[in-house]
């Protein structure tokens, strides 16, 4: 997206006063965000994905105030939410990644896992079952790229674990080097 698509975007938010279907906007001056479960939740959810905006203020029409810290952001963020098609897509594509150690992390059924060409001689399979068992591969893992496809009955009677995954994803991304991807679709769990 470049400069005018995004001013283009922020002019008709401003317009209509409110949010675009597929577009959010998040006021990143003091910090990351508390809120963007919900809307990470949502785009993972809608077959195009979706747009987050950071540095806009809402509650001020919009007004530009810019991102505090760019780079926590980013640590913070270090998602990748895409559609099925479009993961399986790049990844397959993209040769290069052959050469990288990559574990995935899936559940019983997984819906990349078969759309990926078998080139990949570095790429290791390991199904949780449990939250608890999640948890356990991402403390062994020492892989060069991470990808975590999310399964919904992962967090069934077990909601009360989903904010310590966070802190595991978290503290297992800082281990990772800065371009792996780390996480594909984020708990959609409601409480």
């Amino acid at each position: 997206m470049d400069q005018e698509a995004i001013k283009s975007l922020i002019a008709e938010l401003r317009r209509r006063h409110g949010e675009l279907e597929g577009v959010e906007a998040k006021a990143a001056h003091t910090g990351t965000p508390a809120d963007l479960s919900k809307p990470l939740s949502a785009f993972a959810n809608c077959a195009g994905g979706g747009i987050l905006l950071f540095g806009l203020d809402e509650d001020a029409g919009f007004k530009v105030v810019g991102v505090g810290n760019p780079r926590k952001l980013q640590e913070d963020l270090s998602v990748l939410i895409a559609p099925v098609e479009m993961l399986a897509g790049a990844l397959n594509s993209h040769l290069e990644l052959q050469r990288y150690e990559i574990l995935f992390i899936c559940g019983n059924y997984s819906r990349i896992l078969r759309r990926l060409d078998r080139n990949f001689a570095e790429l290791e399979v390991r199904r949780a079952f449990t939250v608890f068992q999640l948890m356990t591969i991402l403390e062994e893992n020492h892989h060069s790229f991470l990808i975590e496809e999310h399964d919904p009955l992962l967090y069934e009677d077990a909601g009360e674990m989903v904010e310590y995954l966070a802190q595991a994803l978290k503290q297992t991304s800082r281990r990772l080097p800065s371009c792996s991807t780390r996480r594909l679709w984020p708990p959609t769990y409601r409480r």
